[in-house]
């Protein structure tokens, strides 16, 4: 076959594609990453701005979502125009390393990628009710250069793993930071046949994880999750629901960052045919006007399958969705949005139509186009700019934008007008989340900073 004929059928490929996209939301970006029977997306923005794309390379598929399964990860550098070909970042033979959440450090510039492992012939069941050979574990891997290379995985099931857990996957989601520094990666755990959503965490920058209990509420059956934080900062969780009582997404909250979570409770509007959902925080004051939240999921069945996949958003954190819009009008299931550098938010979400995955593909879209012209992003200008200061193991992390070139940093152990005194600045260095930042090892006194123009 000549390459003219190659790509004549690829031209008639997106053309087909296209027609199965509502009318009212072609994407400015549109590109299909990966086919049948590859599935699970995950997607998340690198310090530098790449934009990474995971999903599962599904080789060999024996039963329950197991088998010859690898992660898989493709990259690009243009907000989603042009992608680098899949790059395997976790294998182990022919064993089962699924997908997957990830999660930034933007004080670090460390992305973290967590996969749950299995042996080859351990289905999902067989782990739930004790006949495995083995059972499933957490791992990590992580960037150091914005998803180029990634390190060796390590196990981190006997920390964020409670005794009497069978069942125990990370996501699949993307995970968020909190004001605090708290990095935050959404998983569920079974105990017997009894599913239950929850969060790993970490508050020393990825060093060490554990885990919440969840939100159990004796109520068995919600398992895979997301969660964001509100602007009061609570945490809302939105999980599939698989009970007894199922048909709509499951919501619970936490006030103490995580570690405890309220009751689940049916959502009386985000609809549910048993699937994964994807929700994030798109924006919020003093940044911009709007506090706004995104939520994604294929909220109506074809003949009984999962289908219209679609992007929601919420004006009140997430007590109403007064938006909503298809992606796709097909077979459709799982989903990961993420917001770009250039403030356009994207999905990437499996569709077709002979099944719900016969492909992955990339959308990214206006806010817009996405409330048909009703509301546009809303930056605020003229904002003070943020110091950030954070425990790193031993020491502490002063850090600010790159942009305030010509800002000093001065130090004082009181706040008061006197005692102010420039801060050295032989430890000064310029990070890739576009900050500069002071390490240093505290003292039992108080310190304070602040930025001051020359």
């Amino acid at each position: 076959m000549s390459q003219l004929d190659h790509y004549h059928i690829k031209k008639l490929f997106i053309l087909l594609f296209y027609i199965t996209m509502p009318a009212e939301c072609l994407a400015e970006v549109l590109s299909n990453l990966w086919t049948h029977p590859d599935r699970i997306p995950i997607l998340c923005v690198a310090p530098n701005s790449a934009l990474l794309a995971f999903a599962e390379d599904r080789i060999i598929i024996t039963n329950n979502d197991g088998g010859y399964i690898n992660c898989t990860l493709r990259r690009s550098l243009d907000n989603g125009v042009t992608w680098t070909l899949p790059q395997t970042i976790v294998t182990d033979g022919t064993n089962t390393f699924s997908c997957g959440a990830a999660v930034v450090d933007v004080a670090t510039g460390k992305i973290f990628f967590f996969t749950g492992w299995s042996l080859f012939g351990d289905g999902e069941n067989a782990i739930d009710n004790g006949t495995a050979v083995n059972t499933k574990h957490i791992f990590v891997l992580t960037s150091s250069d914005n998803g180029t290379n990634w390190s060796t995985p390590v196990d981190i099931s006997a920390s964020v793993k409670h005794r009497g857990w069978n069942w125990c996957d990370p996501g699949p989601a993307t995970g968020l930071q909190l004001d605090n520094g708290r990095l935050i990666v959404p998983f569920y755990y079974s105990t017997g046949l009894s599913y239950y959503p929850s969060v790993m965490y970490s508050d020393d920058h990825g060093a060490t994880w554990q885990s919440s209990n969840g939100a159990t509420n004796n109520v068995p059956g919600y398992n895979e999750c997301s969660v964001a934080a509100l602007t009061n900062g609570v945490l809302m969780m939105i999980a599939r629901n698989n009970t007894a009582n199922p048909g709509k997404m499951g919501i619970a909250t936490s006030s103490d960052l995580g570690l405890t979570w309220s009751a689940m409770t049916n959502s009386g509007t985000l609809n549910d045919p048993g699937c994964e959902g994807c929700l994030i925080r798109y924006t919020k004051p003093p940044y911009y006007g709007k506090a706004r939240l995104l939520f994604s999921n294929p909220p109506q069945s074809i003949s009984g399958d999962r289908s219209q996949l679609a992007v929601r958003v919420s004006y009140d954190e997430g007590n109403s969705w007064t938006v909503a819009k298809p992606c796709f009008l097909t077979l459709s299931a799982y989903s990961a949005l993420t917001i770009l550098s250039n403030g356009n938010w994207a999905i990437l979400g499996e569709n077709g139509t002979n099944s719900y995955f016969d492909h992955i593909t990339f959308i990214s879209d206006t806010l817009s186009n996405l409330t048909s012209g009703v509301d546009q992003l809303d930056p605020l200008t003229n904002l003070p700019p943020v110091l950030t200061i954070t425990a790193s193991g031993p020491n502490v992390v002063v850090a600010w934008p790159t942009s305030l070139t010509n800002a000093l940093l001065l130090q004082n152990n009181k706040l008061t007008s006197n005692g102010w005194v420039l801060t050295g600045k032989t430890n000064i260095a310029q990070v890739g989340t576009g900050q500069y930042q002071l390490r240093f090892t505290p003292t039992n006194s108080s310190r304070f900073f602040r930025l001051t123009s020359p």
